[in-house]
């Protein structure tokens, strides 16, 4: 199969394959976390998705320093692994589960956590990607 790589909007062709590879390795990581973070614990709070949610908002950071956003770089690490290694949608079924459980505290803490932690994941990758440019022969 030929790869098409005449469409600049990256539609197709190289920026499709980037993004299914990339989501391949990413999905792949997403759940070997599952299996190494248990959710145990006092709080009941699903770590494991925490975990994937926060750190993917850090590499991400690192990622804004160093490709440029439609590049199929970008398309590969951060649309492809970041995106299948993340996940909103286990965030937002279990939201929805501490409030069908009626468990309210737990509710406001878990999207606290992820928020913030997300934010402040992806700020501290945007250094940490900026300063090591700059200390780079």
């Amino acid at each position: 199969m030929a790869i098409d790589d005449s469409d600049p909007a990256g539609r197709g062709g190289r920026a499709t394959l980037a993004a299914a590879a990339g989501g391949v390795v990413g999905a792949g990581a997403r759940w070997l976390v599952g299996e190494l973070v248990t959710d145990a614990g006092a709080s009941g709070l699903p770590w494991a998705t925490l975990t994937v949610n926060v750190l993917g908002c850090l590499l991400l950071g690192v990622l804004v320093t160093r490709f440029e956003r439609g590049s199929i770089a970008w398309t590969l690490l951060a649309t492809g692994v970041l995106g299948g290694f993340t996940t909103m949608s286990a965030f937002a079924i279990e939201l929805n589960g501490f409030a069908d459980d009626g468990r309210t505290t737990a509710l406001v803490v878990y999207l606290a956590i992820t928020i913030a932690g997300g934010v402040g994941a992806l700020v501290l990758g945007e250094r940490v990607g900026t300063k090591s440019m700059r200390t780079r022969p």
